[in-house]
């Protein structure tokens, strides 16, 4: 009887809850500019301009066409870049070894402004590779970190045409070697400690067909090495995303406690150089 009469107790309880509803109070200072930017000696400027919003608010972030961006080289402003598609960029050669400074305006909001060092180069030591009959690719890789210092680095492989123009992405998980840089998993860049040197060998089937597409053996002429040395910048912008749980790159909501080196905004501005070397049958 006593058992009867809690359960009816409990499920009278119960009836009587009322339905709660929690409002978050998220800080929100108001826009700023988000930059993500990257310059090579190899590959120019790329620079995407947006801005922040409030965590409430989950539209996409729309590219800012219209702002100004400085770029300045040992302190001289050498250009005022151009829009083009997605990114602005410059006519000028990045070069190597140099300081890059970039400042940003747009409108009304505060104008941000970063700067990095353009890293050295990673060289490829030696590398060569074998077609086997049975469409098995034997691939090895080399190189060497030169700096004085721990380098943040990527590679990633390319079958080419007889023109040397890339053919077909040579994809192997792990090590993740074919994304270009803005779609680059977090995982895949690596370091390499001072005077380090390291060598990569593995076999790859070539044999390539989907409904969209057949990868024709007697096409490939050759592959293409990349080996990829980032500005410390880069690898902190990763490690720091990773860290909180997310690896997509260009969330730009508030409050966000990602690291920047974007003063006055959000983002990252970094560097990076490209080592490149080309094997023909």
């Amino acid at each position: 009887m006593k058992y009867i009469i809690l359960l009816l107790t409990i499920a009278l309880l119960s009836g009587c809850q009322r339905e709660r509803s929690v409002v978050l109070d998220l800080p929100f200072e108001g826009e700023k500019l988000a930059i993500y930017g990257l310059i090579s000696p190899e590959s120019g400027a790329q620079i995407s301009v947006t801005t922040t919003k409030p965590y409430t608010e989950f539209s996409d972030f729309e590219t800012i066409k219209d702002a100004t961006v400085m770029l300045f080289e040992n302190s001289y402003l050498i250009d005022t870049l151009y829009f083009d598609s997605l990114f602005y960029k410059t006519n000028s050669p990045i070069l190597p070894q140099n300081a890059y400074h970039i400042e940003v305006a747009y409108k009304n909001l505060k104008a941000t402004s970063s700067s990095i060092q353009i890293p050295d180069v990673i060289p490829i030591q030696d590398a060569s590779y074998h077609l086997n009959p049975d469409s098995t690719l034997q691939v090895s890789l080399t190189y060497k970190n030169l700096d004085s210092s721990p380098r943040a680095f990527d590679y990633q492989l390319f079958l080419i045409k007889e023109d040397g123009s890339p053919y077909h992405p040579i994809s192997l998980v792990p090590p993740y070697i074919t994304k270009s840089f803005f779609r680059t998993p977090v995982e895949s860049i690596k370091i390499l400690d001072p005077n380090e040197e390291k060598k990569v060998a593995f076999s790859y089937n070539v044999e390539y067909k989907t409904p969209f597409r057949i990868l024709e053996l007697d096409s490939i002429k050759g592959i293409k090495y990349q080996v990829f040395s980032y500005s410390s910048e880069i690898l902190t912008f990763y490690d720091k995303r990773t860290e909180n749980g997310s690896i997509k790159i260009g969330t730009s909501t508030e409050p966000d406690p990602i690291w920047t080196n974007i003063d006055g905004g959000y983002g990252y501005f970094g560097a990076f150089r490209v080592d490149s070397l080309v094997l023909y049958r």
